[in-house]
């Protein structure tokens, strides 16, 4: 009689290794299906909506940081965080997003901010800022409040004619780190010349 082994294993101990794979994909396939899930949840009550809708108005990692934390808790899937955890999270240098509650949409926000500050971060030259404000930001909120927008047009003109007039310069948006950008670039002579 030919028993079935696979080096050295029995069958029974191959199907409780196959029992315990199928296990873990199930456990894999569920987290997954839980992410997925809490990024498609909708807030169910209308502070939650509002809490969503005011992180969702944060544009750069000071702003998201200083309003997560007002909030008292913030519900996570296994745990309730304070808001005071969550906002050091997000100052954290090199925070993973993942280590960040996807709660009223916090994560998703930290990660948009993340990736316009780094492009921004990226431009060597005025005119490289302003192509990417110009294709993938039609508008900058003008400040933390987020009681008005700039669009992309207007502040193209406002960073080219910098090199006529230093007081623009405050004017210029500090979201996603914008602000900290052209001063950076006008120390180091690259701003547009007249």
């Amino acid at each position: 009689m030919h028993e079935a082994t696979t080096k050295g294993t029995s069958s029974k101990e191959n199907a409780e290794k196959a029992s315990d794979n199928i296990s873990i994909i199930g456990m894999v396939s569920k987290r997954k299906a839980d992410d997925t899930e809490s990024k498609n949840k909708k807030p169910k009550n209308p502070e939650e909506e509002e809490r969503a809708r005011k992180v969702a108005a944060c544009h750069s990692f000071g702003a998201l940081a200083n309003y997560v934390g007002t909030l008292e808790s913030i519900p996570g899937r296994t745990e309730t965080f304070t808001g005071e955890k969550v906002k050091a999270l997000i100052l954290t240098p090199n925070i993973i997003a993942t280590f960040i509650t996807t709660t009223y949409g916090i994560r998703e926000q930290f990660i948009k901010i993340t990736q316009h500050a780094e492009k921004i971060r990226a431009c060597s030259n005025i005119d490289e800022l302003i192509a990417y404000i110009e294709q993938f930001l039609p508008s900058i909120p003008t400040s933390a409040r987020n009681d008005g927008q700039l669009p992309a047009k207007n502040l193209s003109t406002l960073l080219r004619n910098l090199s006529n007039d230093e007081t623009l310069l405050s004017a210029v948006p500090s979201a996603y780190g914008l602000r900290e950008k052209v001063t950076s670039l006008k120390a180091n002579k690259a701003v547009l010349q007249p």
